[in-house]
């Protein structure tokens, strides 16, 4: 009996330290799409400045 209440504790903590590590790797991986997003919008944020600045150049120069 004692084996097997062992062997429960031992799947147990296992099961546990899987848990740990799947929620470990939820968290990173959303983070890193965070990070992505973060600079996809900075990186359109830039680009709509730049062509805003253009136009005004473009429209300033006149024909």
């Amino acid at each position: 009996m004692a084996e097997a209440a062992a062997d429960a504790e031992e799947w147990r903590q296992l099961y546990v330290a899987e848990c740990e590590a799947h929620e470990l790797t939820r968290r990173a991986h959303a983070e890193e799409i965070r990070a992505a997003l973060l600079a996809s919008t900075e990186g359109a944020q830039v680009a709509a400045a730049l062509l805003e600045e253009i136009r005004t150049k473009q429209i300033g120069a006149g024909p």
